[in-house]
């Protein structure tokens, strides 16, 4: 039997799937899950909107019953561009390596398309299916030639943020996805770090997320001989998830 709990965090959405939750049961000792954020953005004229996770009306019976659920509100409001939260999105999105693996999570996994494009009709452009495709083949390289970067085209508002009518249209829609992606990620990572829960996903698209962060704080540390000291790269990767400012308003605050 072991000593230490395995707590953790549901993130990609406020609602998971029934397998998920058995397998959660199952396995770990508590399940922590928020609502859908409901996040702004200025420069994009844009949004998401928030939802209330469908568990809020059964954390009781399942606390009864012997397995912890806890549903917490998620943060909502203007993302401010100042903010570090901000630049965590933006240093995801203008990564192309996490922002493929976002295009690529579309193609390859049916429960990451679902969390990113939900069923319903979407008039001319036919139903998810038919939206998904658009997102999954729309080429990012001639798409982003005339902006600097991913964010560029997300904060340019000439063009249409939920628009499928031209190619450009269809860039700037995988980015807003993307965006919001990469918003639940870093609030999972920021909560995790905080609190000490393990955030948990379904997908494994989600892995591949993770795994282009951490290969920007590798890619950061200064390697000979491509030997990374186990500290060096413990450090580089608790600073992406954690930057030192917030680290030092935590701590002020305490």
């Amino acid at each position: 039997m072991r000593e230490t709990k395995l707590n953790v965090f549901y993130y990609p959405g406020a609602e998971l799937a029934q397998t998920t939750l058995k397998k959660a049961m199952l396995l770990f000792d508590e399940l922590h899950i928020t609502d859908q954020p409901a996040f702004t953005f200025n420069r994009g004229h844009c949004g998401f909107i928030g939802v209330k996770s469908s568990l809020r009306g059964f954390e009781t019976l399942f606390r009864e019953h012997g397995f912890p659920v806890y549903v917490h509100t998620a943060p909502s409001g203007l993302v401010d561009e100042r903010g570090g939260f901000y630049e965590d999105i933006s240093a995801d999105v203008n990564d192309l390596q996490f922002l493929r693996g976002f295009q690529r999570g579309l193609e390859t996994s049916e429960t990451f398309r679902q969390i990113h494009v939900a069923h319903g009709e979407y008039g001319e452009n036919g139903n998810q299916d038919e939206v998904a495709q658009k997102l999954i083949t729309v080429d990012l390289d001639s798409a982003l030639k005339l902006h600097g970067s991913p964010m560029a085209l997300f904060e340019d508002l000439s063009v249409p943020t939920m628009g499928f009518s031209s190619h450009l249209e269809c860039c700037k829609n995988l980015i807003f996805q993307a965006i919001g992606c990469s918003a639940k990620l870093n609030l999972a990572l920021n909560l995790s770090a905080s609190i000490g829960i393990i955030p948990l996903a379904d997908a494994p698209p989600f892995r591949d997320l993770l795994g282009a962060k951490y290969g920007r704080a590798i890619n950061r540390l200064s390697m000979k001989d491509n030997e990374i000291p186990l500290t060096d790269l413990s450090f580089a990767i608790f600073d992406e998830i954690v930057p030192a400012e917030r680290l030092k308003n935590w701590i002020s605050r305490a």
